[in-house]
């Protein structure tokens, strides 16, 4: 049915509203041209590697014509921008396209649950202009084009479903096309139905063009201009004439020339992000808390120059750099909260690792930098991989880090050998690289004993991480899994997963997983998985019900390593069985059944293992509560069967 001339008159306005809001994004910025590259796959993402690039005009065109459109880059290389000219082009050029904003930053606060249909629901309620007026027609309709932006703004686990509400809302609705932002993080998406797209760097002609055409008698030192490749970087420092600085003082610089910010005022910003962080788990500060701690003048300085946003009930800053840099400015002076809590909240449960990096960038210690990474990857090994900035961590800090996520690469997991191999490409340095070729463990062992150094504890970590695989261990060594070093006592954790424990190790091993440190713990239960027993599993089954997170999602990985590595059938069955009547009995958490789905594709598999498992994922398959989890674990167990995982 032909619209009607009100129907027209409403889509004209969304039209019109949707250009005079995506004018007001790019109101007063630098205008660089981006170009935009077009992997076929997550693995030539991540890596670097493809051979297909476009200008940025093409971005609406190819979500039109593809439907979906997954933009991964490094936080500040314009997607949010790239974002808002695109749906700008596509208005202006193509009559039956509006373009359509979606905040994902707000949608922490409009989910009023966690079932599928309510973040469609959400998604459809953030909408500017609103998609409503179209949804609800029975005419002809124009073609929509969501952008989605910030899917790295919010917390982890609302991330995918926010993504498969995406999915959904083009799967349900012909005419609708999605183009999301997000940080360079490898997704569940299915590549038959998203095209995967990344912001270039700018080039370093454009960086010195640019800066000649824009300051004078002024050069950027050689490290300035590759972070002004970056450009939120670029823009920043061309605004004041910063020709030097880390990325942490470039932002500093930036609240103190633009509104004349002062330490004090620092101060208290970086208390109301951390506490935003802490209490909202994202960037919205409620409005009535932003006013009560932050001063009239400053307030009013901040949003004269654009450094906040405001709506009737919440407060934003301009970019979440700016948060994750106050943030983590809060962290750093903060020395005493430093752990799994603190890391925690800065990253909205891990879900970004931008404020780590900030945080080292602002400690000029090498000694305390390598301290806060030290802790750091005692919660999360891929955040402190993330953090290590050059030229705050010490050479032997980096190496370390880089060789244990190298180490990983020959893990049993098919998705720990994945995400270690991302980390790597992702780090980039010739550290990095060298470990990437390193053809076995005895190879990455030639790279570490290569690096010169007469740190003590370089040597001492060094001589833990060179133990050959299968060589004896006793309960002397397994004792230093309770170490304070995080470092050396994950070391061990690792190691021990490829030596043999002799009879005193693996029993003061089970003792200790009864320890009162939740760290030691995960540890422990880290080792267990390769130590195959009924005492083993017996113990783990236990640790299931741990009171730490951590613990728990460790047990469950490494009840299916015992599973995969015993040669006792009945005692993978029963395994089996067991975790099932957990899954039945709800005693399973997302982020254990997240894990479950990462672990039980295994490399090299045990014989009849896709048998093994099968029930056990049938069983997960039927609990899904949507189509998409449905199909993740059909993919999986098509994995499984095939005895082979896909790369993306």
């Amino acid at each position: 049915m032909t619209a009607t001339r009100e129907e027209e008159a409403t889509w004209a306005r969304m039209k019109h509203h949707a250009l005079d809001f995506f004018a007001r994004i790019s109101r007063g910025r630098t205008p660089f041209s981006l170009t935009i590259a077009l992997p076929h796959s997550y693995d030539q993402l991540i890596s670097g590697q493809w051979d297909e690039v476009a200008q940025e005009d093409e971005l609406a065109r190819l979500a039109i014509e593809s439907g979906r459109v997954l933009l991964s880059a490094e936080a500040g290389s314009g997607k949010t921008h790239l974002l808002a000219r695109a749906g700008a082009s596509a208005a202006a050029s193509t009559e039956n396209v509006i373009p359509i904003w979606i905040p994902l930053r707000d949608l922490p606060s409009a989910i009023r649950s966690t079932e599928p249909e309510s973040f469609v629901q959400a998604l459809i309620g953030l909408s500017r202009p609103s998609l409503k007026p179209v949804l609800t027609s029975s005419s002809e309709v124009p073609m929509l084009l969501l952008l989605a932006d910030g899917l790295n703004e919010i917390p982890r686990e609302l991330s995918q479903p926010a993504l498969d509400a995406l999915d959904e809302l083009a799967r349900r609705f012909p005419f609708i096309s999605v183009i999301v932002s997000e940080r360079l993080v490898r997704r569940q998406v299915p590549l038959d139905r998203w095209t995967l797209a990344t912001v270039l760097p700018l080039s370093k002609d454009q960086v010195e063009g640019f800066w000649s055409t824009t300051q004078e008698d002024s050069r950027p030192s050689e490290a300035a201009l590759e972070l002004f490749r970056n450009p939120f970087f670029l823009d920043k420092a061309t605004t004041f004439h910063l020709t030097d600085g880390s990325a942490a003082k470039m932002i500093e610089s930036y609240f103190s020339k633009m509104a004349q910010v002062k330490a004090a005022g620092l101060n208290t910003l970086s208390e109301v992000c951390y506490a935003s962080y802490s209490r909202e788990r994202g960037m919205l500060i409620p409005l009535s808390d932003f006013k009560s701690r932050v001063e009239k003048p400053l307030f009013q300085a901040l949003e004269d120059n654009d450094l906040i946003r405001t709506s009737d009930t919440f407060v934003w800053f301009a970019h979440h750099l700016f948060h994750d840099f106050l943030a983590s400015r809060h962290l750093v002076q903060h020395r005493g909260t430093w752990g799994p809590g603190a890391f925690d909240v800065v990253t909205t449960g891990a879900a970004s690792f931008d404020s780590l990096r900030l945080a080292v960038d602002q400690i000029h210690d090498p000694a305390v930098a390598d301290e806060f990474v030290r802790l750091v990857y005692d919660w999360n090994y891929f955040g402190a991989a993330y953090s290590l900035v050059p030229g705050r961590v010490t050479r032997e800090m980096q190496v370390e880090l880089l060789a244990m996520l190298a180490d990983k690469r020959w893990d049993p997991v098919a998705a720990t050998v994945q995400a270690a191999t991302d980390a790597l490409r992702l780090n980039g340095s010739d550290t990095a690289r060298k470990m990437l070729t390193a053809s076995s463990r005895a190879e990455l062992f030639r790279v570490v004993e290569e690096v010169p150094s007469s740190n003590p504890s370089f040597i001492r970590w060094r001589t833990i991480f060179t133990f050959e695989d299968g060589e004896y261990v006793g309960a002397d060594i397994v004792e230093s899994l309770a170490s304070d070093d995080p470092i050396e006592a994950w070391t061990l954790a690792n190691v021990l997963r490829r030596c043999r424990l002799t009879a005193d190790g693996r029993k003061r091993l089970l003792a200790i997983a009864r320890h009162d440190s939740p760290v030691t713990r995960w540890r422990v239960v880290h080792v267990l998985g390769l130590h195959p027993s009924p005492e083993t599993a017996a113990v783990v089954e236990s640790l299931v019900n741990d009171p730490d997170k951590w613990v728990r999602y460790g047990a469950v990985r490494a009840l299916i390593e015992v599973a995969a590595n015993t040669d006792d059938a009945s005692l993978r069955t029963n395994i089996v069985a067991w975790l099932g009547e957990q899954l039945a009995a709800e005693n399973l958490d997302a982020k254990m059944l997240q894990e479950l789905a990462r672990v039980l594709d295994v490399r090299p598999q045990p014989l009849n293992w896709p048998q093994a498992v099968a029930p056990l994922v049938q069983q997960l398959a039927s609990t899904s509560r949507n189509s998409f989890q449905q199909d993740r674990w059909n993919t999986l167990m098509a994995s499984i069967s095939t005895g082979g995982g896909s790369s993306d």
